[in-house]
């Protein structure tokens, strides 16, 4: 499973809850960042984090970590109570997914959109075997 393929899964899983179908739902692409004045609840899904670390003598077995983020942002005037309802409805919907973690973050406001922000963060812990053949050198 890659972090292109994981964002995209969860993306379409999301489109397709019905229990979100009054919330807009983007993929996120980092330093694009172009502040509107928000109307609507949206979910942003982005591509978080990839930690990869060899857990046996000669790097064949791996152990990798991948975090996608779900970053929630609503209008002020409707309160963090919709953003956090919102949240709930995100995490059923990716629980399909079997994260290893799952953690959400303080809400702020996000004054430039006009709104208040958490993001969701969904951590999937992997094991997988490396067919790679090293030689140093012998």
């Amino acid at each position: 499973m890659s972090l292109f393929h994981l964002t995209e899964y969860a993306y379409e899983l999301l489109k397709a809850e019905e229990t979100l179908s009054d919330v807009k739902i983007i993929k996120a692409y980092p330093f694009k960042d172009k502040p509107v004045r928000l109307k609507n609840t949206v979910i942003a899904v982005m591509p978080s984090r990839l930690e990869s670390e060899a857990v046996s003598i000669g790097g064949e077995k791996q152990s990798a970590e991948i975090s996608l983020s779900l970053a929630l942002y609503t209008p002020i005037q409707r309160g963090s109570s919709e953003l956090l309802t919102v949240a709930e409805r995100a995490v059923n919907a990716l629980l399909k997914l079997c994260p290893s973690k799952i953690s959400l973050c303080e809400t702020e406001e996000a004054e430039a959109l006009g709104c208040i922000k958490c993001v969701c963060t969904f951590t999937f812990s992997l094991s997988f075997e490396s067919s790679i053949e090293v030689n140093y050198g012998e």
